[in-house]
């Protein structure tokens, strides 16, 4: 496998990335610096993360994506 495959949807997956589109949504393969700032930003004057700063990013990541993504698989009833 290459990071080429990454790309590939359900090969592996990982919905809700903190620097990667969602498959639905556009480019999944690449860096998105517009989606990582988030993360570069949450903790102001410091250049560390903590857990609690890093699950914050991830539940505003995932909240963003299943307002946008019918298809999300951790939607109720989804088939995907």
């Amino acid at each position: 496998m290459d990071l080429d495959a990454l790309a590939l949807h359900n090969l592996v997956e990982h919905d809700t990335s903190i620097s990667r589109q969602d498959w639905a949504l556009g480019d999944n393969l690449h860096f998105n610096e517009t989606l990582f700032s988030v993360m570069a930003n949450i903790n102001p004057g410091s250049n560390f993360y903590t857990p609690e700063t890093v699950a914050q990013v991830q539940k505003m990541r995932l909240d963003d994506l299943i307002a946008r993504t019918p298809m999300l698989p951790t939607r109720t009833g989804s088939s995907n």
